[in-house]
């Protein structure tokens, strides 16, 4: 088989990550949040930021 070395160093750190005590249960743990729509969108960051802004503004 041949890859390109990058596939080859793709390949090697997802080996080196999954290696990593409970890293398999924490990213099937992850996905189960997601998959209840326990995320937050790039929108909701913003807001949540500009509305920290504010309030420090505020209090400034």
């Amino acid at each position: 088989m041949v890859i390109s070395i990058d596939d080859f160093e793709s390949l090697q750190m997802t080996r080196e990550l999954l290696a990593e005590p409970g890293a398999v249960q924490d990213i099937l743990a992850a996905d189960q949040e997601i998959s209840a729509g326990g995320y937050h969108t790039l929108d909701d960051l913003r807001a949540a930021l500009e509305e920290r802004q504010r309030q420090e503004d505020a209090g400034a």
